[in-house]
Order: C-alpha cells, then structure tokens, then sequence
C-alpha cells in the first residue's frame, strides 16, 4: 500500500467531511438533551429511545441519535396528552 494513501485514511477528516458532520449534529439530540428539553431523566429519554417512541433514533454506541423533529413532535402530540388532562377555558354563555 503506498505511504500516500495509508496517511490519508488515518489523518484527519477533510473540511468537506467535517462540515457535514457539524450540520447532522446540529439536526439530531442526544439523549441527556432529549431529557432536558422534555423534563425527563435521561433513563426515560433512553427508555423512549429503546421502546420506539421516536422511530428516526440511530444508536451509535452507547448513544442514541434523534432527530431534532421528532424530539418536538413528541413533546407537542404525546406529552400534552399524558397525565392529567389539561385545564380547558370555560366559557360562559
């Protein structure tokens, strides 16, 4: 294998690569984020991620990935409905 191309796989990544990377993380929450942004201990963001209930999640190690989108869906259509039902205005006639 030619010097060149061994020096190339193990250097660092070209700026092409790295952009590309900071904009995908920029699109995705780990799950301590998910956490702080629903008011959940991280067990329960990772318990969310393992049951499903974001089915864009990616697993990279020990870590999960997820869409910024589906962190906000989630927060709007399922946790609104959890629990006790919110207050509604009473209107009067």
């Amino acid at each position: 294998m030619p010097m060149a191309e061994t020096n190339s796989r193990r250097g660092e990544p070209s700026l092409a690569i790295a952009k590309r990377l900071r904009a995908i993380l920029s699109e995705v929450m780990t799950t301590t984020q998910i956490a702080k942004e629903l008011g959940v201990a991280v067990s329960t963001a990772q318990r969310y991620c393992n049951n499903g209930e974001f089915p864009n999640a990616t697993k990279i190690g020990h870590e999960h990935l997820v869409p910024i989108e589906d962190v906000m869906y989630y927060k709007k259509e399922r946790l609104g409905r959890r629990g006790r039902p919110r207050l509604q205005e009473v209107r009067h006639g």
